[in-house]
């Protein structure tokens, strides 16, 4: 008995349900975009649940000490791992009805009869589980039989003739039934649970035949084109939308607007503003080709919003200026930022409180535009 300690913790560890879950908030939260809105109800949340226990339960049968000589203890240990492994079938069972996309709640396992022997006719390896856990552990003075007779599980003891790892006798309510043995193997237990749990594997490659299908037909869905800058932003942002609503392109896309959208007002400004903004135009279309080939890496013309000044200048006044333009919270010391920046420029901007997020945006780009080194 003590040896199936050291089976389980050679067999069974974390690194597939943290590969599992690795790849559920891969690609740019493929899973979430998908599942958090299916067909009118949240999966994403079971989606989640699942992966937290089966973590619970897997940790917690790894970190399990050695079976003890108590045969109480001992019992209820056992029962403490039936209890792990039936954490980790239920799971997967949900993961796999959500991601095969069933219409209700099935085992992928249904019908086999490949873990343990002693299976009645009717019985499938599911089913025969549930006896298990019931009769040793879960309601073993509650057990019901389809005929109407109720039975009651002994005492668990250790098998007379070593058939099992652990027994019961099963006593019945009918006057005169005789009672019944029923035993449980631990090495066919934990074929069980790691037929159960290596089912990941499965659904992984499922979750990544699910996302390449969906990359492809993004790409076949064609962006519209638009000659309207602002027009096209806004096509983007309904595009970015539906290809996965990725955090980075969303807030790019909303930084254009802010810029194509306001202009500085300045007359001094026209020329510089307009060969800014033609050096935007770089980085829309990159926004454009990117989403339509589903390839939502680093962009890299996004260096043209990440213009900095030399060191030191403004390094507290920058994020407390982007803090409020994206936050549109009042700031008593706007009026200090503004000055700030005017006594740097040279006043050449006009900084001023009166302009407004979207319009100091735009002025500050072009100001900071003025430091880089990239050539347009």
């Amino acid at each position: 008995m003590g040896g199936i300690n050291i089976t389980i913790k050679e067999i069974i560890s974390d690194e597939l349900i943290n590969k599992f879950r690795e790849v559920v908030n891969d690609n740019h939260m493929f899973v979430f975009h998908i599942y958090s809105n299916k067909n009118g109800k949240n999966q994403w949340n079971p989606i989640c649940s699942c992966m937290d226990w089966i973590s619970v339960a897997i940790r917690s049968i790894q970190d399990s000490s050695e079976f003890s000589t108590n045969i109480d203890v001992k019992v209820m240990q056992i029962y403490s791992l039936i209890s792990s492994i039936d954490i980790v079938n239920e799971a997967i069972t949900s993961l796999h009805s959500i991601l095969k996309g069933e219409k209700r709640r099935v085992s992928p396992f249904k019908g086999l009869t490949d873990c343990f022997s002693d299976i009645c006719d009717l019985a499938d390896d599911d089913s025969h589980f549930k006896e298990i856990r019931a009769r040793f552990g879960a309601h073993p003075v509650n057990l019901d039989v389809e005929s109407g007779e109720r039975l009651f599980a002994s005492w668990p003891h250790n098998s007379s003739d070593d058939a099992f790892d652990l027994e019961v006798r099963l006593y019945s309510n009918i006057v005169g039934n005789e009672d019944k043995t029923f035993g449980i193997r631990l090495e066919e237990l934990l074929s069980f649970m790691t037929s159960r749990y290596s089912y990941l594997n499965v659904l992984i490659d499922e979750i990544n035949e699910q996302y390449i299908i969906f990359c492809e037909k993004m790409q076949k869905k064609k962006i519209t084109v638009s000659s309207s800058v602002i027009e096209q932003l806004d096509l983007l942002q309904i595009a970015s939308e539906q290809r996965l609503n990725n955090d980075y392109y969303r807030s790019t896309i909303l930084d254009l607007k802010m810029i194509f959208s306001s202009t500085t007002g300045l007359e001094h400004l026209r020329e510089q503003e307009f060969s800014y903004k033609e050096y935007q135009k770089s980085l829309l279309n990159e926004v454009k080709n990117n989403l339509q080939e589903m390839n939502l890496i680093d962009l890299v013309h996004c260096d043209v919003l990440k213009n900095r000044p030399p060191e030191n200048e403004l390094r507290y006044e920058l994020p407390k200026l982007y803090y409020w333009i994206y936050s549109q919270k009042s700031d008593p010391m706007l009026d200090f930022y503004m000055r700030r920046l005017n006594d740097i420029s040279d006043n050449k901007y006009e900084f001023s409180e009166l302009d407004g997020p979207e319009r100091t945006f735009l002025k500050l780009n072009i100001f900071l535009h003025s430091f880089s080194e990239i050539d347009p």
